[in-house]
């Protein structure tokens, strides 16, 4: 293999792999919160609640005690 063609290989995988770095991460975050999601949605009849329920009353009281 020339020089040229090794280079161009060596690029093309290091692209690859750069991108693989970030997109396998954020694929599985976005399976498992649509899983989570989807659960959700199976166990309370279509309604969405909120899964913290604690941190959205502590947010709901800082919200209006200092805004």
């Amino acid at each position: 293999m020339n020089k040229n063609i090794q280079s161009k290989l060596f690029s093309f995988i290091k692209n690859i792999s750069s991108k693989l770095n970030f997109l396998a991460p954020v694929s599985l975050l976005l399976i498992l919160l649509s899983i989570m999601l989807a659960l959700i949605l199976r166990a309370n009849n279509g309604t969405f609640i909120y899964i913290t329920d604690d941190a959205y009353i502590h947010l709901a009281i800082v919200k209006y005690t200092f805004l």
